[in-house]
């Protein structure tokens, strides 16, 4: 068993786009400009899939990208932020810290380590600050 005291992260899938297909949709329903002020790929799919829904690609809104995906969080509709595919691996944090994440999910999902069919004599253990300064509790 190894004990954890500082969490990890590791990015093992990004999204990317595939601009000449944006532009041929477009050009197909005959958008003839849009632009958007992101150049990452994970916040330009939301958009163009929040846009996507109400045809909105000719109503550019005032603060860019980043007020377009603000306002979208605002009105509830989280599934477009579902298009913004990263995929992380996040260990040496808590039970509760994941339960947390798992619990507030719109536009994410998550799979788990399982605590039932995994054999937790050769888990990592994460212990927190306050019993791991503490030589008498560690």
């Amino acid at each position: 068993m190894k004990i954890l005291r500082s969490a990890e992260v590791y990015l093992v899938g990004r999204p990317s786009l595939e601009t000449k297909e944006i532009e041929r949709f477009l050009g197909a329903h005959s958008v003839e400009q849009w632009t958007t002020d992101t150049a990452v790929a994970g916040e330009t799919l939301p958009e163009v899939a929040g846009r996507l829904c109400y045809m909105s690609f000719r109503k550019p809104r005032p603060g860019g990208n980043a007020a377009y995906l603000g306002h979208i969080k605002e009105v509830g509709h989280g599934s477009v932020l579902e298009h913004a595919c990263w995929n992380f691996i996040i260990t040496g944090v808590s039970r509760s810290f994941t339960h947390e994440l798992v619990r507030h999910r719109a536009g994410f999902g998550y799979s788990q380590l399982s605590q039932r069919y995994v054999d937790e004599s050769v888990a990592d253990f994460v212990e927190p600050d306050c019993i791991g300064n503490d030589p008498e509790l560690h």
